[in-house]
């Protein structure tokens, strides 16, 4: 076995890992879209249900109202609202760090 022949196993091996983060971040891109259309429909129904029930309501007070009866409410009314204003920016963040690496020139592991 000659000398170059481990170094280049070992340079081949260093390049595989970096591949895995990634993906993993794409992939958490994608639940986070998920959550946030999930979300979006969530209030859509509500919403025209809320709509449907009394008919005097504003579609955008009752989109967007975050209070509730209790803590507990109001949070998951913010979480219900927010999340798809919020969500599909923190995919895009994720997206955009998981396609750094594709954009850099590549350097050899060592000199």
């Amino acid at each position: 076995m000659s000398g170059t022949d481990g170094a280049d196993a070992a340079r081949a091996d260093a390049g595989a890992p970096r591949r895995r983060p990634d993906r993993a971040l794409r992939t958490a891109a994608l639940v986070l879209l998920g959550v946030a259309a999930v979300a979006l429909v969530y209030n859509l129904v509500t919403t025209l249900r809320t709509l449907d029930r009394y008919p005097g309501a504003r579609f955008g007070e009752v989109f967007s109202a975050t209070d509730g009866d209790d803590l507990v409410a109001t949070l998951w009314f913010s979480t219900i609202v927010w999340a798809p204003v919020v969500l599909p920016l923190l995919a895009a963040a994720l997206l955009l760090v998981s396609f750094l690496p594709a954009l850099r020139p590549h350097r050899p592991a060592h000199r």
